[in-house]
């Protein structure tokens, strides 16, 4: 059985973490009609019966349907936070196939940043704090705090990749997944499926009984993550041009 969604969050997240310690951004210098009701009443029934019947498939069955509902999707959130290297590292992404994005990241020991990804460019706004870290020189702060930056090297790129979330290299395979309780997740029924990651870690995956069948929370040993939002558009725009700053202008 192939659990890469897992795998793929964590390298979303270690990717994001690793963009914001070592940046070269700076480089440069509606309702039913009334009279439904039957209807809908025994679509609802039919809806119920499929959910109960996914709930009673195996470990292995629940992760590959949640492992292709979610390459199914267009685009999605993913938020949540992970221990990384000793260092916190906190992700609310909305990103699509497209490559737009946007969201904020935040690494307790560097400090916090926005991005926005529109038609294969990038920005990024970074509080004092992280401008500093990636500056390697505190005068950057006042410099570049509070500006929408370009990423002109496009280092973000693959942070937006929705790729990077879903999938990695590595093969997947897990041996030992069981099925847990019917649960909720934001108010919809999802069963729960306990593995050990490729790194050891006990990880315990919520996946909607309901099609499809989304993966919408994945908890373990060193953090958590929800993922919402599915083929929801990305309200991405380019930044005010009074708020961007391109380093490459500074000389």
């Amino acid at each position: 059985m192939r659990v890469t969604v897992r795998r793929g969050m964590r390298r979303g997240v270690a990717i994001a973490a690793g963009m914001v310690l070592t940046t070269s951004v700076v480089a440069g210098c509606g309702s039913d009609d009334e009279g439904s009701s039957s209807d809908s009443s025994s679509e609802d029934g039919s809806d119920a019966d499929a959910s109960d019947e996914f709930a009673d498939s195996s470990a292995e069955d629940i992760i590959a349907a949640a492992q292709e509902a979610i390459e199914g999707a267009e685009s999605f959130r993913v938020a949540g936070e992970i221990e990384d290297d000793g260092d916190t590292v906190e992700v609310d992404l909305m990103l699509d196939e497209a490559g737009d994005c946007t969201g904020e990241m935040t690494l307790a020991s560097v400090g916090s940043l926005q991005i926005v990804g529109v038609d294969g460019s990038y920005w990024v706004n970074g509080d004092a704090d992280f401008w500093t870290a990636a500056a390697g020189d505190p005068a950057a702060a006042s410099l570049f705090a509070d500006k929408w930056v370009v990423d002109a090297e496009q280092d973000f790129a693959e942070v937006c990749d929705i790729e990077t979330f879903r999938d990695d290299e590595s093969d997947g395979d897990v041996e030992d997944a069981e099925k847990g309780d019917v649960t909720e997740v934001d108010g919809e029924e999802a069963v729960e499926v306990t593995f050990t990651d490729d790194e050891g870690e006990s990880v315990t995956a919520s996946v909607l009984t309901s099609e499809p069948h989304y993966l919408v929370k994945l908890e373990g040993e060193t953090g958590a993550f929800t993922l919402s939002d599915f083929d929801e558009p990305v309200d991405a725009e380019e930044p005010p041009a009074d708020e961007v700053l391109d380093p490459s202008t500074l000389g």
